[in-house]
């Protein structure tokens, strides 16, 4: 069994568009990354504002700013997870999705992603689960959440080397 972990931010850490996604969206999330380990490294992949378009990135958590979960999955299941993210990688940022949220509207381009949306089609694509290309980062993080083969860790996530 290999495992991926899926990071969800605290938006009472962040800036007030985390704050105003997390509110809009009713719950206290704002973004979320998937967490890989590689033989290089730690590597998180999303689609980022921030940045504009979807990136693998070396991210250091700070504690108590994310909630992360360790998601069970077969090594064929990672391997497809991961290919499919450098799939994505360098897509633009996804806008429009975003504004479908506070119409009330779903507006999306298929060739643009947003965090949640890229995170969740990657679990889907991979076999975790199907999951809807709408969806935000507290529904997502409900999702996991309940799973069974999710499993919720400390506040600050943990390394490799301490499973």
């Amino acid at each position: 069994m290999a495992y991926v972990e899926i990071m969800f931010y605290v938006a009472k850490e962040g800036k007030l568009s985390d704050r105003a996604i997390a509110w809009w969206t009713g719950g206290d999330f704002s973004h979320v990354e998937l967490r890989f380990y590689t033989p290089d490294g730690e590597l998180c992949f999303s689609a980022s504002p921030r940045e504009g378009r979807v990136r693998f990135k070396e991210i250091v958590p700070k504690p108590g700013h994310w909630v992360t979960y360790r998601l069970a999955l077969s090594q064929m299941q990672v391997g497809n997870l991961y290919n499919f993210c450098c799939q994505q990688k360098g897509k633009k940022y996804d806008w429009l999705g975003i504004f479908g949220f506070v119409i009330g509207k779903k507006c999306e381009n298929p060739k643009r992603w947003y965090c949640s949306e890229v995170c969740g089609r990657a679990l889907t694509y991979a076999g975790w689960a199907h999951l809807p290309r709408k969806i935000s980062p507290v529904q997502l993080e409900k999702i996991v959440s309940d799973s069974t083969v999710a499993s919720r860790m400390a506040d600050f996530p943990q390394t490799s080397e301490d499973s």
